[in-house]
């Protein structure tokens, strides 16, 4: 079953998939937004893609469950993000290790696991696929 019918020169109308009546939802028009994925050599399509009379806009990146995905899936802005939330998730148990006087090692150890740990798991298969140095 084709969803999206392609003719060239024209515009592309989303409202041709007919599953949302059908279950009967209703689709935010101010938060769909419509990303292009290419490759790096690719120009940005020039079609518009609506719903209902309303068009929507094109953007160069979305997120979605966490994961930053940019157009031409390169992962740059996601790697970037997520080693930010570590880096402050390492920087708020290295203040509170600070504060507190007498904290032994095993404490500190369980903050590291449950802090950090949870993020270098998520992180560590987007950084060894985007091969960047973050």
């Amino acid at each position: 079953m084709n969803l999206i019918k392609h003719y060239p020169n024209t515009n592309v109308n989303i409202t041709r998939i007919n599953w949302c009546t059908n279950l009967r939802l209703n689709v935010n028009k101010s938060k769909s937004q419509v990303v292009h994925f290419r490759g790096t050599r690719i120009i940005q399509s020039n079609f518009k893609f609506k719903y209902g009379n309303s068009v929507l806009d094109t953007v160069s990146y979305c997120k979605y469950l966490g994961v930053i995905l940019d157009e031409h899936l390169t992962l740059n802005k996601c790697s970037k993000s997520l080693s930010g939330s570590g880096e402050r998730a390492l920087g708020a148990i290295w203040s509170k290790f600070k504060l507190m006087k007498n904290v032994k090692v095993n404490s500190y150890s369980k903050l590291y696991e449950t802090g950090i740990i949870p993020i270098l798991d998520c992180v560590s298969g987007i950084w060894g696929y985007s091969g960047n140095n973050h």
